[in-house]
């Protein structure tokens, strides 16, 4: 059970790490810049916590997911959930560099 747990959370992770990666893939792809020096601190330390959190919080919801099968739910919630939050901290940035 605990290896379970530990492979569910380094998946999750890898999946966390992979969809902090959609903004550097939206700017490789598009011809689009996202503000990266131009942003204030408070859109900088929103950044950062939202990058930390994201492969963290799939990791758990994997990990758990992994173990108990009633969470099969969450995971099918949460990590669409967490891309739709890099996706609008993506468009955040983008609108913030237009200005």
């Amino acid at each position: 059970m605990m290896l379970a747990n530990v492979r569910g959370f380094l998946l999750g992770t890898g999946v966390g790490l992979v969809i902090d990666l959609i903004p550097h893939a939206l700017e490789s792809v598009l011809p689009i810049t996202l503000c990266r020096e131009s942003c204030g601190n408070t859109l900088r330390v929103i950044s950062l916590w939202i990058y930390g959190l994201v492969p963290l919080c799939c990791g758990l919801i994997v990990a758990r997911a992994s173990v108990q099968r009633q969470y099969d739910r969450l995971m099918k919630c949460g990590i669409p959930a967490c891309m739709l939050v890099v996706a609008a901290l993506t468009l955040v940035l983008y609108l913030r560099q237009l200005r």
